[in-house]
């Protein structure tokens, strides 16, 4: 993902691997639906948790050229578990640090980013 990301930040700071003390709180953090939080649900190999939109095309990159499948979650927006569970080994791309909500009123126009939860917007 550092060959692919233009960002400053360590990408380091926003994998997380099952190695690492913070997956499982990362993994569950935004599960709605507790079918698809249990030990026999598959779990990613890796999470990233985007904080830029080139962590985001680097993510994308990175799965398609190791052949992984990415799975997208966006704050609580999927309750049938389609962005967090997979019966191929997977990548889930965390969009919870993208959270922005502008508003522009001359335009009468709004952008909300993926990680966006309902309260929110």
């Amino acid at each position: 993902m550092s060959k692919n990301s233009s960002s400053n930040v360590d990408v380091s700071s926003i994998v997380y691997s099952p190695q690492n003390a913070s997956f499982t709180s990362v993994l569950k953090a935004y599960i709605k639906d507790l079918r698809f939080d249990t030990f026999e649900t598959p779990k990613p190999i890796i999470i990233v948790t985007a904080l830029t939109e080139a962590h985001v095309q680097s993510a994308v990159l990175c799965a398609k050229n190791v052949g992984i499948q990415l799975k997208t979650r966006s704050c609580g927006h999927d309750f049938d578990g389609i962005s967090y569970v997979s019966k191929e080994t997977f990548i889930i791309l965390d969009m919870f640090n993208l959270r922005d909500v502008i508003v522009n009123i001359s335009t009468e126009s709004a952008v909300v980013q993926a990680g966006a939860t309902l309260g929110e917007c």
